[in-house]
């Protein structure tokens, strides 16, 4: 009984952070509820969403082609991602002028 305590307390404690951080932080994706100032990849890792685009976007995650459109670094790899993949899309990062077509998370199959 008391383990199962302790695991719902790290539930609940999880959710009350990842709220506060929706709250506090950044805005919810009206399509699959996660903070929009988070990258989120699709189902099979070839599109990223952009945290400052889709934040601009104000409602959806912003996808582009990945790593394509993002780029990789050895200095940014993890265990979850080998490759170390840019947070930002190469558009934002580099401030251009233009931006290759973005797919909204509602066209996503996640």
């Amino acid at each position: 009984m008391f383990k199962n305590n302790a695991y719902c307390n790290i539930i609940r404690v999880m959710r009350i952070m990842y709220l506060r951080e929706a709250l506090f932080m950044g805005q919810l994706c009206k399509i699959c509820g996660k903070i929009l100032n988070r990258s989120q990849y699709n189902k099979d890792g070839t599109l990223k969403s952009c945290p400052r685009c889709s934040t601009e976007n104000g409602e959806e995650h912003v996808y582009y082609s990945y790593p394509d459109d993002f780029g990789t670094t050895p200095k940014r790899a993890s265990g979850n991602r080998p490759d170390g993949p840019q947070s930002h899309c190469e558009s934002c990062r580099f401030e251009k002028d233009s931006y290759p077509r973005g797919i909204l998370c509602s066209e996503v199959d996640k």
